[in-house]
């Protein structure tokens, strides 16, 4: 048995130059799930990305060696932050990429006194957000062409309080 591979990640902030491979990923990914072309073209404008994108919410990705292999986009709110968007290629599905990803948005969003995480999820990722802790609250209609009846898992995760040391007692 060989030992897992090590994960050799960076995280960083998107930039203005880092817009076109946003958008490769957020498709790749979206096709990764085989939905029809017809669909794809539909959702483009959402899974497309521009400079001005990253002026309303707070992307970080995760590179390696140089690429780009997968993003988180925040919305900030005031107790309660918005997932936007959670893309990984395909090729690094399985590798802690998304947890990654993840992890570092509830810590951002608990560290600027977020309560909940809320997120309108794919169905095919909302099994990801339930193993991240997250619990189904909802759905919402998401009607496609030829499954009238398709909806979104709306799932939050409770961030929790972040706890200071209590104060020694006197005696």
């Amino acid at each position: 048995v060989s030992p897992p591979p090590i994960l050799t990640m960076i995280l960083r902030d998107a930039t203005p130059s880092d817009v076109s491979d946003l958008t490769e990923i957020a498709h790749e990914a979206k096709r990764h799930w085989n939905y029809p072309e017809a669909w794809i073209a539909v959702w483009s404008p959402e899974l497309s990305f521009e400079p001005e994108s990253l002026t309303t919410m707070r992307v970080v990705l995760a590179e390696e060696h140089g690429r780009v292999e997968g993003f988180c986009g925040l919305t900030p709110g005031t107790a309660r932050w918005q997932v936007e968007h959670l893309w990984i290629r395909p090729s690094a599905m399985g590798r802690g990429v998304g947890r990654m990803l993840f992890d570092d948005a509830a810590a951002y969003a608990r560290s600027q006194g977020a309560a909940v995480l809320a997120i309108e999820s794919d169905p095919h990722a909302e099994g990801f957000y339930l193993r991240m802790g997250a619990t189904r609250v909802g759905a919402i209609a998401a009607p496609a062409e030829g499954d009238p009846n398709r909806s979104l898992p709306v799932l939050e995760l409770a961030l929790g309080e972040c706890y200071p040391v209590p104060p020694k007692q006197a005696g």
